[in-house]
């Protein structure tokens, strides 16, 4: 088993440290996601190129942003 497997779910008592994110993958097969990442599960704000202009989930508050 890789290492960066290990305890892939555990997160009780989990804590976002200041200015990251806990980024979680669309539930595909080849998702790769914080879950995952040999560094850590968090990436740091300043990590993050681009911006979202539409929300697809929960349908109810689908639409544009």
């Amino acid at each position: 088993m890789n290492h960066y497997l290990i305890n892939v779910a555990r997160f009780s008592d989990l804590k976002v440290p200041k200015d990251h994110y806990l980024v979680l993958g669309d539930n595909r097969e080849n998702s790769w996601d914080g879950r995952y990442w040999p560094g850590g599960k968090f990436l740091h704000k300043d990590e993050i190129i681009g911006k979202a202009y539409f929300r697809f989930w929960p349908l109810r508050t689908s639409g544009f942003f």
